[in-house]
């Protein structure tokens, strides 16, 4: 049975898709293709320093409670004791020496990458809602009990982290500099890229689906056209395929989670067709 938390998630997701649907109706949305980057005012942009009370001066009560309150907001890994110290974590997990035979750059540490899942959530969401938090926190434990420098068997698992990770960093670089953080975002967007054989290839299922769906969403973002079209049309011939499996199925949590996938990528078939001239492919899809 789904706790009340993954109830509240997948109602709140249903919302998100409805959102982008009206949204879609505006024309202005099928001509942004980007994301909407933080400015370089955005208190969560990254690296970002919480500034220190000066020496000597006895912390407030009110000052105390701001602490706390930032404390909340900002992720352990952007603190200013901690921020310099994981940028250099990524920085080197992405260099050529540091990655596999197979060229992957081995994921943060689990601890850092549960606290980007979380605080990042709200954000990725409103772009691209098919996840649950619960479902992603589970997928994190799970691809680092195994291994955190390869899939380890689970292709999907492996490029929805990847990809989470990417995006995360590209939403949260302040405006300029993202020429110092380019090189992490394309190592670990690289990551799924170089499962996306097995992805295609595999038996579909739910969280292949949503890993080509999320690519194709950032691959949108960095104005790679051609590859979100390719990720879009895998991903619907992938929802027909697991129609016909689910048509028998009783598991309402998976069917569940298929009719959020099949909304969602309704929209981004919608934009196919729209905004490059091709032929809408999901339009009778149904369980």
């Amino acid at each position: 049975m789904r706790g009340p938390g993954k109830k509240r998630s997948a109602k709140n997701l249903e919302g998100r898709v409805d959102l982008l649907e009206a949204q879609l109706q505006r024309t202005d949305v099928l001509e942004d293709s980007g994301y909407n980057l933080p400015k370089d005012d955005d208190p969560l942009a990254v690296p970002r320093t919480i500034p220190e009370t000066e020496a000597g001066i006895g912390k407030s009560e009110e000052s105390v409670d701001l602490e706390s309150r930032l404390r909340q907001i900002y992720p352990v890994f952007l603190h200013p004791e901690n921020h310099m110290r994981s940028l250099q974590d990524l920085k080197r997990a992405a260099q050529e020496d540091q990655k596999s035979p197979e060229g992957f750059a081995p994921l943060v540490s689990q601890y850092m990458l549960r606290y980007a899942l979380e605080n990042t959530y709200d954000e990725i969401t409103g772009i691209c809602p098919i996840f649950d938090l619960p479902t992603l926190v589970r997928l994190n434990a799970e691809q680092h009990a195994v291994s955190s420098t390869h899939p380890a068997g689970n292709p999907a698992r492996w490029a929805i982290l990847s990809t989470w990770i990417a995006m995360g960093m590209r939403l949260r670089t302040v405006r300029g500099s993202e020429d110092e953080f380019n090189h992490l975002v394309k190592s670990y967007y690289r990551n799924a890229v170089l499962v996306l054989p097995d992805l295609i290839l595999q038996p579909a299922n739910v969280e292949t689906i949503q890993a080509l769906l999320f690519m194709a969403v950032f691959a949108e973002g960095m104005e790679d056209h051609r590859s979100f079209v390719m990720l879009v049309t895998n991903a619907i011939r992938q929802i027909e395929l697991l129609a016909q499996r689910l048509s028998g199925a009783s598991d309402r949590c998976e069917r569940e989670s298929y009719q959020r996938l099949t909304s969602f990528a309704r929209l981004q078939d919608r934009k196919v067709a729209e905004k490059y001239g091709l032929t809408s492919m999901l339009n009778s899809v149904s369980i």
